[in-house]
C-alpha cells in the first residue's frame, strides 16, 4: 500500500533557498570555492501549517471514505491529493521536523487524526527510519495514540511493516495484539501460526484472530471459523461469518440464513449475502424481511446489491409505500434510475440531534457497543423522492431487465459494470461491492475500502482476470467445478 504521495507542492513549501550570485571583482566574474551544500533553512510557520492542514484533511478524508455523497473518483482527484501534499510537506523537513514537531505528538494526549498525520510522515521519512520508534509507543500509548499509529501503519506502503509487527506481536498485551492483528489483516498479511495459539483467548483477541485468518492458510482459517461460529460472543461470531464468507466456507454460508433473526451487524451481513449470492428462495427471504420493522432498513439496503429484477420490483413497492430515499437509492443501484430532478428533489439536512453527556438513549448505547463489521450501516443522501415520476420511468425501462439476469446501475452485471461502480458509486456502498468482489474472485482481487484511493484504483483492475462464471453463480456455486 502507498503511504504518502510526494508532490512538488510539499517540497517547495517546506523550505526555500535563493541561489547565490557569483561575486564581481573589477568587472570580472569569479566563482566561489566549491564547498558542502548548505541545507535549506526550515520555515517553521509553513511546516506547522502543513501539520494543521494534514490534521484537518485527515479527519475529512476518513469521513469521505464512507460518505453517501462522494465517489472514489472524487476523493482520489481532490481531497486525497491535498492531504498527501501536506504530508509530503512534513516529510521533506527531515530529521529536524521529525524531532522538533512530530515525535512529541506521539507522547499521548493528541486527537487521532493528528497522530495519523505525524506517524504517516515519520513512516515516509527518507533520512531516518522511525519505524521501531513508532512501534515502541504501541504497548503503553493511550487509545487515540494507538489507533492513530495503527491507522498509519496499515496505510504505509513500506514492505517491512508487517514483518516488524509480527516480531512485536508476542510481547504485547492481548488488547494491543488485537490492534496489531487488525493492522495485519488490512495490510493483507498472513499472521502465521500465532493465530492457532489465540483460539482460547478473550473475545476481542479471538475475534481479531478470526478476522486475520482471511489471509492465513485455508486449514487454519477453516478451524478458526468453525470455532468462531459456535462462540458465545457476538463479535467472534461476526468475525467468523465474515472470514468464512471471504474464504468460501460452506459453514459460513449456512450460518448466514440463521444470522438474520439475530439482528444487528450479523443480520446486515446475512441479508447482504443472501441478496447477492443466494438463490431465488434466499432473495424471497430478504424481500420478506422488508416487512419486519426491525429488519426493514437493512433488508432494503441489501436488496440494492442483489441486481435482480425481483429485488427492483420489491424496492419499488417500498418506495410507493413511504417514499423512502433509501429504497430509491437501492432501486437506482439496480435499475440506473437517475437520482436527480425530476425523480428526486433536494431537501435540507435535519439538524443533528446533539445530546448532553449522559443523555444517550438505550438504543444509541446498544449501537455503540455493537461490533463493527465489514459493512457499514445504511446511509444515503436525504432527498424527496417523486414517486410518480419514478413509476413512469420504470414503466418505460422495465422491458430491458430480465428475471434471470443481474444488473448494476442499469447495466448487465459483470466485470466492467463492477469496475464502473467501484469508481463512481457512493463511497458508502463500496465496502459491500468490495466484499462481493473478494468472494467472487476467491481472494484474487482484494480491495481494502479504507486504503488510500490511489491504491484501491489500480487493485480493482484485477477484476478483469476473474472468470465470468464466478461473477454469475451463487456463492455456494463458486465451490462447484
Amino acid at each position: 500500500m502507498t503511504g504518502t504521495s510526494p508532490t512538488s507542492c510539499g517540497r517547495s513549501c517546506a523550505s526555500a533557498t535563493v541561489p547565490a550570485m557569483p561575486p564581481e571583482r573589477g568587472g570580472v566574474m569569479t566563482t566561489a570555492p566549491v564547498g558542502r551544500a548548505r541545507r535549506a533553512a526550515i520555515v517553521w510557520d509553513v511546516v506547522e501549517e502543513h501539520l494543521s492542514e494534514a490534521d484537518f484533511l485527515w479527519a475529512q478524508w476518513e469521513r469521505l471514505l464512507e460518505a453517501p455523497d462522494h465517489s472514489l473518483a472524487e476523493v482520489r482527484e481532490d481531497d486525497e491529493p491535498r492531504l498527501t501534499a501536506h504530508l509530503e510537506g512534513l516529510i521533506v523537513g527531515g530529521h529536524q521536523v521529525a524531532t522538533r514537531l512530530l515525535l512529541p505528538l506521539l507522547e499521548g494526549g493528541q486527537d487521532m487524526p493528528r497522530v495519523c498525520a505525524a506517524a504517516s510522515a515519520l513512516l515516509g521519512a527518507t533520512d531516518t527510519d522511525w519505524l521501531e520508534t513508532l512501534l515502541e509507543r504501541l504497548p503503553e500509548g493511550d487509545e487515540d495514540l494507538v489507533q492513530g499509529l495503527a491507522r498509519a501503519l496499515e496505510l504505509s506502503g513500506r514492505e517491512d511493516v508487517s514483518a516488524a509487527l509480527l516480531r512485536r506481536l508476542p510481547e504485547l498485551a492481548p488488547e494491543r495484539q488485537s490492534v496489531v492483528l487488525d493492522v495485519l489483516c488490512r495490510r493483507q498479511s498472513d499472521p502465521g501460526d500465532i493465530l492457532a495459539r489465540m483460539a482460547g483467548a478473550a473475545a476481542p483477541l479471538k475475534a481479531a484472530a478470526v478476522r486475520a485468518a482471511r489471509f492465513a492458510p485455508l486449514a487454519l482459517a477453516t478451524d478458526l471459523v468453525r470455532q468462531g461460529l459456535a462462540a458465545e460472543e457476538e463479535a467472534v461470531r461476526l468475525a467468523a461469518l465474515e472470514t468464512g464468507l471471504w474464504r468460501g466456507l460452506p459453514a459460513a454460508w449456512v450460518a448466514c440464513r440463521s444470522a438474520i433473526p439475530a439482528g444487528g451487524t450479523q443480520a446486515r451481513l446475512g441479508l447482504f449475502a443472501l441478496a447477492v449470492g443466494g438463490t431465488a428462495k434466499d432473495l424471497e427471504q430478504v424481500v420478506a424481511s422488508t416487512r419486519e420493522a426491525s429488519l426493514r432498513e437493512e433488508a432494503v439496503w441489501a436488496l440494492g446489491f442483489s441486481g435482480r429484477l425481483a429485488a427492483a420490483e420489491a424496492l419499488l413497492g417500498v418506495l410507493k409505500e413511504d417514499g423512502s430515499p433509501l429504497a430509491a437509492e437501492s432501486f437506482a443501484a439496480i435499475t440506473g434510475l437517475p437520482l436527480r430532478t425530476p425523480f428526486v428533489e433536494e431537501v435540507e439536512e435535519p439538524e443533528p440531534d446533539v445530546r448532553e453527556p449522559g443523555e444517550d438513549t438505550e438504543e444509541a448505547v446498544r449501537a455503540a457497543e455493537a461490533p463493527r463489521g465489514l459493512l457499514p450501516a445504511p446511509a444515503v443522501v436525504a432527498h424527496q423522492v417523486q414517486v410518480a415520476e419514478a413509476e413512469r420511468w420504470w414503466a418505460r425501462e422495465r422491458g430491458r431487465f430480465s428475471a434471470e439476469g443481474r444488473f448494476l446501475y442499469g447495466h448487465p452485471h459483470g466485470a466492467q459494470a463492477l469496475l464502473a461502480a467501484l469508481e463512481g458509486a457512493p463511497m458508502r456502498r463500496r465496502p459491500a461491492l468490495c466484499l462481493e468482489v473478494a468472494i467472487r474472485s476467491e481472494g484474487h482481487c482484494v480491495i481494502e475500502p479504507r486504503a488510500w484511493t490511489s491504491v484501491q484504483h489500480p487493485r480493482a483492475k484485477a477484476l478483469s482476470q476473474v472468470r465470468p462464471r464466478n461473477l454469475a453463480v451463487t456463492f455456494e456455486g463458486l465451490r462447484a467445478r
